[in-house]
């Protein structure tokens, strides 16, 4: 896929609170990655900050992705309901120093390989929270 814009322009249906919040899925030539540290948060890092177990979720589903054949024929759109993940992600100097090293190894990631990172509303991500929480993933 040469224009990574054409997933930018994926939007929500309608732009006022009344609209339907729901999945989408990614133009063709396109895998998309919507991760929740649910799983994690339970597992892993225990008692890891929300923000925290969301950044360690990017980094899974990006080295994930990128192991997998997947990840040498396809372009991803990585989707994460933590708002304040995803800014430090394209802004590491605003993150607190401890998470400093985690946010600029997932924007390196992302930037090589040509991610598309995007927040999107928790209503959009009820199917990734649920899988987590049920621990598939």
């Amino acid at each position: 896929m040469s224009d990574p814009s054409i997933a930018d322009n994926l939007s929500l249906i309608g732009n006022d609170a009344s609209c339907v919040l729901a999945w989408k899925a990614p133009p063709s030539g396109f895998f998309k990655l919507n991760v929740d540290g649910a799983k994690l948060r339970n597992d892993a890092v225990g008692q890891g900050t929300p923000v925290l177990v969301e950044l360690l979720a990017l980094s899974y589903g990006l080295g994930f992705f990128f192991r997998s054949d997947w990840g040498t024929s396809s372009r991803l759109v990585l989707e994460s309901d933590s708002l304040i993940a995803v800014e430090w992600v394209f802004h590491p100097d605003k993150c607190p120093p401890m998470f400093a090293s985690l946010t600029r190894s997932i924007r390196s990631v992302i930037d090589e390989k040509h991610v598309i990172l995007r927040h999107i509303p928790r209503g959009c991500n009820v199917e990734a929270d649920a899988l987590a929480k049920a621990g598939i993933g």
